[in-house]
């Protein structure tokens, strides 16, 4: 019984991500944005991590 409602749970939570992201898109969904998004995000994560990583730096698992 456990086995089945997981499965329910997953679906549930992947129907309400895509609702989320529809709904801050604007249920219109532009590629290119999403893709330039998505490498500013990763640009980042490595630049923070290779200056942390420079400086000895500890970084908190809570962000800055």
């Amino acid at each position: 019984m456990k086995r089945n409602n997981r499965k329910l749970v997953k679906r549930v939570a992947a129907i309400m991500s895509a609702g989320v992201l529809f709904q801050t898109g604007q249920c219109s969904v532009d590629g290119q944005a999403l893709l330039a998004d998505l490498v500013t995000s990763v640009a980042s994560v490595y630049v923070t991590d290779y200056v942390f990583d420079q400086f000895n730096i500890s970084q908190s698992p809570f962000g800055f």
